[in-house]
């Protein structure tokens, strides 16, 4: 055994607890990986960058009877033969999942690691991911396909879900640099309501009692205890400057000319999507460029709906394609930002953040009145239950009437009423921001 094993029977776990990925493979030795879900995904193209085989999969139980992850076989926990002659590396970024699993293989006579626990796993995830991000800084946002490609989670655990966006370096420029860590606070990554107050940011805003938020209107103060410490930081995207400098955005704008700017309804990941018709969306917007004589249409996608080409009918139309990168580029909201400021009017089919970033750039929006379906609320009711949901509907139901009600008409001009409402739930900005 190693001399950094855990001792078991601090644990009465009838295994040997190791903390690093190398005391498990030691000369090549064989190994089984745990999980299946994005940790797992993550630590498996980990290992294949390395040149580190993985002998196969492991789950508490399979979805199917020859089930293939990553091109390996799957196993149920209760197939394996023991003694299992392998170690066990589990990849799973829910501690509380994690001891399930130590409970599970109490019998099974391996070494076995969590791989969160290897610190050196999450350094070396971490100098992939800012080495792919420094690449992908001198992409086009017309080069949608490469911009899009899966980015590896740093610490999943501790700040990867703060690692959206790029917003951890709005939080350092409005900090000055003394909230250097950002794994001891919360972040808030859109608009508010509660789906932006729920999961890991409700943990860590009470975990460490500080919470980070664009706005808000005193929403945060009502729903946390007093003693968390609520900062209201106004629309991120004014904190962070164009990826493209002001002399190449007037070239790219010259050449583009009149330009309409469309966001699409975008889904969050396989089990979080909208649903909408697209073909109906498209005849809208064509009858807005035809009718205000725009030379251009851009179509801004998110990430996720790049990879399940959702951009097809849109590029059909000989539409432009481009998109912010993917969620864990910290270049991010300064792409989006080069995007929007491209544009001259911004279309859309529903709220989403980029209302009010497209507002705080002082780009009019518009947003269409047609049908669509969210599997959001399905998927809180699996996880969180009827109420959780109830209570994400009614608060989304009112803050949508009144964003939608603002920009229901098409206007090329910013009304009044249209920053109001923008400030109330996207935070105040000062005007030298809407500055390219």
């Amino acid at each position: 055994m190693k001399g950094n094993a855990c001792d078991k029977s601090k644990r009465g776990i009838a295994m040997h607890r190791f903390y690093t990925i190398k005391d498990i493979i030691g000369d090549g030795n064989p190994f089984y990986c745990y999980g299946t879900g994005d940790a797992a995904l993550t630590f498996a193209r980990y290992c294949q960058r390395r040149k580190i085989k993985i002998k196969g999969f492991l789950v508490t139980k399979k979805n199917q009877k020859n089930e293939k992850f990553f091109n390996k076989s799957v196993y149920q926990i209760d197939e394996i033969q023991k003694p299992l002659n392998a170690g066990i590396i589990i990849a799973i970024a829910r501690l509380d999942y994690v001891e399930e699993v130590f409970s599970l293989l109490k019998d099974v006579d391996a070494n076995v690691l969590w791989v969160y626990d290897d610190t050196s796993y999450i350094r070396d995830l971490r100098r992939d991911l800012h080495k792919e991000i420094r690449k992908r800084e001198k992409l086009s946002i017309f080069d949608f396909e490469r911009l899009s490609l899966s980015l590896d989670y740093e610490d999943i655990v501790a700040s990867g879900y703060m690692l959206y966006y790029g917003i951890y370096k709005c939080v350092k420029k409005y900090t000055k640099g003394y909230q250097k860590n950002i794994r001891h606070c919360a972040i808030s990554h859109g608009f508010t309501n509660s789906v932006v107050l729920g999961g890991y940011n409700e943990y860590f805003a009470k975990h460490y009692g500080t919470l980070y938020t664009c706005g808000g209107d005193g929403w945060w103060q009502k729903c946390l205890p007093a003693s968390i410490r609520v900062h209201v930081l106004g629309p991120y995207i004014s904190y962070v400057k164009s990826l493209y400098s002001y002399e190449k955005l007037e070239r790219m704008k010259k050449k583009l000319g009149r330009t309409l700017l469309v966001f699409p309804l975008h889904s969050v990941d396989d089990k979080e999507y909208t649903e909408y018709d697209i073909d109906e969306f498209i005849r809208e917007v064509d009858a807005i460029k035809d009718q205000y004589c725009y030379d251009t249409v851009m179509v801004c996608m998110y990430w996720r709906d790049i990879h399940t080409n959702t951009f097809i009918p849109y590029k059909k139309k000989g539409w432009k394609i481009v998109t912010a990168g993917h969620r864990l580029d910290s270049n991010f909201l300064r792409r989006l930002r080069s995007i929007i400021l491209l544009s001259d009017m911004v279309v859309t089919n529903g709220v989403g953040t980029h209302v009010g970033y497209a507002v705080c750039l002082n780009k009019p929006v518009y947003i269409m009145d047609l049908p669509s379906y969210s599997t959001t609320i399905d998927v809180i009711r699996d996880g969180d239950g009827n109420e959780c949901a109830d209570q994400f509907i009614r608060d989304c139901n009112i803050s949508d009437k009144e964003i939608k009600e603002a920009f229901s008409t098409y206007c090329e001009t910013i009304t009044d009423d249209q920053l109001y409402v923008i400030r109330k739930y996207w935070g105040y900005w000062n005007v030298h921001h809407i500055r390219r």
